[in-house]
């Protein structure tokens, strides 16, 4: 691990919910929150395991991109039956780096296109 580039993880005392034009994509308690700094503190990322989510609605598609603390990204897309619906929703690391590995199996959301809210537990 790089000490000028690194992450923290944290599992949140709240219920995450994620939607995309008011349409639920998830709702967990167990999402990680992962924390990095690297060349900028970046915001947060939830990533929300695949239990989690209804993943006949998402498709691995072609796009990748390598980071130097996690390991290689692959990328997804949202479909609504056979149509797609949000291209580049989210992403996973597959099979992260070691220092990584308990955001495997999980999808991270691109803040951009979904919404996040945040509950107390029930």
């Amino acid at each position: 691990m790089n000490q000028l580039h690194y992450h923290e993880l944290e599992k949140p005392s709240r219920k995450i919910r994620i939607s995309y034009e008011g349409h639920i994509l998830a709702e967990t308690y167990e999402a990680i929150i992962l924390k990095e700094v690297g060349h900028k503190i970046y915001d947060p990322t939830y990533y929300i395991p695949k239990d989690d989510l209804d993943m006949s609605h998402y498709r691995k598609n072609d796009l990748e991109y390598e980071c130097p603390i996690k390991g290689k990204a692959s990328y997804w897309d949202y479909y609504s039956g056979s149509n797609l619906w949000v291209k580049n929703i989210a992403w996973s690391y597959e099979n992260p780096i070691e220092y990584s590995r308990p955001i495997e199996g999980c999808l991270a959301f691109d803040t951009r296109k979904v919404s996040f809210e945040l509950f107390p537990y029930e």
